[in-house]
């Protein structure tokens, strides 16, 4: 069984392909939360307020060589030429296999976004854009034709389409409620609770009329207002 190679999918239903011509030694998958934070009134206390999720990213380093690599093209369909080549000195610049990964961050004029892709190696199946690539070429031929490269690639995930944005929605109660003050409860732990933002205490302070937050007691009952 020959070795399997990896794959950038692209195109409508991912039906094109550009074949790599190494397969990464290695990649790196990515997922980073992401979290505001905030100094509680008239304390030294940081409250930590989950944002969103992040979009997953893929990376990973991808080695070109059309110096001792027979050009696939030459392999399929005229071995002799590969070897005329060899004898010439005639090498392939390898940008005419970089090109085809950074022409896909191109914006397409019917989407006017990058176009989708997919990573496909194994059991791997990433959908995504390509965030960012990374050129560098490393062996020359007297002519100045750039014949060796690497490119550190850069893909982060899509799961729903490029055009679609994760929107942090705002929680609130539909109308004014009452609430007790319990235990060691705060304005800040009330607004978290209630809007999803220790940051809106204030909404809560002035509906009651709190000049300072800190003197509340236990058993108080506060209006808790809508803010939709």
């Amino acid at each position: 069984m020959g070795l399997e190679k990896a794959v950038i999918k692209y195109g409508k239903n991912f039906k094109e392909q550009i074949k790599v011509l190494f397969n990464p030694s290695e990649y790196v998958i990515s997922t980073v939360n992401k979290y505001n934070s905030k100094i509680a009134p008239g304390t030294d206390n940081i409250i930590i307020q989950f944002k969103d999720g992040g979009a997953s990213t893929l990376s990973m380093t991808l080695y070109f060589d059309t110096y001792t690599q027979s050009p696939f093209k030459n392999i399929q369909t005229d071995p002799m030429q590969t070897v005329k080549s060899a004898i010439s000195g005639d090498k392939e610049d390898v940008r005419d296999y970089t090109k085809k990964i950074t022409e896909l961050m191109r914006i397409e004029a019917e989407t006017h976004h990058p176009p989708e892709v997919i990573f496909a190696w194994g059991s791997l199946s990433f959908k995504a854009v390509i965030k960012s690539v990374n050129e560098t070429y490393t062996m020359f031929l007297p002519s100045g034709k750039p014949v060796r490269a690497k490119l550190v690639l850069s893909l982060m995930e899509a799961d729903h389409g490029v055009t679609n944005a994760r929107k942090n929605v705002l929680h609130s109660p539909d109308r004014t409620k009452q609430r007790s003050i319990k235990g060691t409860d705060q304005l800040w732990n009330m607004a978290g609770e209630e809007y999803d933002d220790p940051a809106l205490w204030r909404v809560i302070a002035k509906e009651n009329g709190i000049l300072n937050p800190r003197k509340i007691a236990h058993g108080m009952v506060l209006k808790v207002p809508s803010i939709t």
